[in-house]
């Protein structure tokens, strides 16, 4: 839901737009995230889509998505995702690339039980250098993903010769972001590291950048309604997972060795 912007007044081809209410109801602002997601749906709030010639549909298989998961799981993950219809291109370590669109992708948030994220690719480039880096940041067309008044986070994972370090690499890409929507509209978002809106994530390998935006933002094992932390719990997405990989027919008894945090 934090991709869906507020208004159009600083982007005319924004991809989406409110109709009605914006404001999930007080009823259910106690609940977690996916049930607030849930009864957003189901009390009707009307999301829709601004078609026009080249933008991206709610049905075509065109959204890159990279899921991330827990070590071992990812032909569970593979297969949870291909019920959703989803078309799979490769399965790697931890990850699983697919083509989707906009509607499962909601879906696969809700629903899948052992993803950790879902990332919407954005653009791969080279650089030779930090001011390189920095130009082809500022050429995604960040405004068509996102409105200015959001706030935002950005985090920089690998490493690249061009960066002292990663965080280096984190202050390139906000500017690149901030300038351009500065160029834009005379306006700028903020960041946001605790409670971001939009989660922006960029991975580097020494000449290399792969952009990404977070359409999960916290990991989706954390479904809300844990109160409290034991010392060792077992992670909800890992313990689905292990349960698929069992074989268990839903029939027979359950012994649980790990029950007990």
């Amino acid at each position: 839901c934090t991709t869906v912007c507020n208004s159009l007044s600083c982007q005319p081809d924004c991809l989406y737009y409110y109709k009605g209410q914006t404001s999930i109801p007080k009823q259910n602002q106690g609940l977690s995230l996916t049930l607030r997601i849930a009864f957003f749906f189901k009390n009707k709030y009307i999301i829709r889509q601004k078609i026009t010639e080249g933008k991206m549909t709610t049905t075509e298989n065109n959204l890159k998505i990279t899921a991330t998961c827990s070590s071992g799981l990812e032909d569970v993950l593979k297969e949870e995702i291909e019920t959703f219809g989803a078309k799979i291109e490769n399965t790697g370590k931890n990850t699983v690339q697919f083509y989707t669109n906009t509607e499962t992708l909601y879906k696969l948030n809700m629903a899948t039980r052992t993803a950790t994220h879902f990332f919407l690719f954005l653009k791969q480039f080279f650089f030779k250098n930090a001011d390189e880096f920095y130009s082809k940041m500022k050429q995604i067309a960040w405004e068509k993903h996102f409105h200015v008044n959001k706030l935002i986070r950005i985090d920089t994972k690998g490493s690249s010769f061009a960066f002292r370090n990663s965080h280096f690499a984190t202050l390139r890409t906000k500017d690149a972001i901030v300038d351009r929507f500065r160029d834009i509209c005379n306006d700028r978002p903020s960041v946001c590291k605790d409670e971001p809106e939009i989660q922006i994530t960029v991975y580097l390998q020494e000449n290399q950048a792969i952009v990404y935006l977070d359409s999960s933002g916290i990991p989706l094992f954390k479904r809300g309604y844990r109160a409290i932390h034991a010392q060792a719990p077992l992670k909800e997405d890992l313990a689905a997972g292990i349960l698929m990989l069992s074989g268990w027919d839903k029939k027979s008894d359950l012994i649980d060795p790990m029950c007990g945090s």
